[in-house]
């Protein structure tokens, strides 16, 4: 996934992992992936019970401001087309007008 957001946290979308694994498993993942994400470990599932997280993986779209924009649970066939799609509906245009409210 990490080739497709090149240059999303210069427009305003940051990706943070959030995972109740060990630190240990999470290191392993992120060297075989070479992935370079921000990870919060959530242990103890606060951050779970906060966004309602019912199944995984679990996606929360959140905007600049905070707000919580869009949700999906799950990944599988098209799903990395419809992260792009949706990641582009949340972030701020390539002119740096905010996202609309679509």
């Amino acid at each position: 996934m990490q080739p497709y957001t090149a240059g999303w946290r210069e427009r305003g979308l940051d990706i943070v992992l959030v995972t109740r694994d060990t630190a240990e498993s999470v290191e392993v993942l992120l060297r075989e992936n070479n992935l370079s994400y921000p990870v919060l470990l959530d242990t103890m599932n606060e951050g779970g019970k906060a966004y309602n997280v019912g199944g995984i993986p679990h996606t929360v779209f959140i905007d600049a401001g905070g707000t919580v924009r869009r949700t999906h649970i799950g990944w599988g066939g098209g799903s990395l087309k419809q992260f792009k799609a949706e990641a582009e509906k949340v972030m701020p245009s390539q002119d740096g007008s905010p996202a609309s409210l679509k």
